[in-house]
């Protein structure tokens, strides 16, 4: 999908609504699934990884990238 958006034109407004909105939906469904099955699970075993230096740093930086994300697909995105 971002290829997608890469080959879209700016003037292709509705094309662009369209393929944001479908990017939208799949980046909330993975940020959920992160955020209720993977870090609980992560923050259970208590072990984190590359230069974290504990899990729940780990968590709170991944879940500050989502809510990030949501925050910029939410401004690109037309209000209705």
């Amino acid at each position: 999908m971002f290829a997608t958006l890469d080959d879209l034109h700016e003037s292709e407004a509705d094309a662009l609504s369209a393929v944001w909105g479908r990017l939208r939906v799949f980046l909330e469904v993975y940020a959920e699934a992160e955020e209720r099955l993977f870090y609980p699970e992560l923050l259970r075993l208590g072990t984190g990884a590359g230069s974290k230096d504990s899990p729940e740093a780990e968590t709170d930086d991944a879940i500050h990238d989502h809510n990030e994300i949501r925050d910029a697909i939410g401004s690109l995105m037309p209000r209705r």
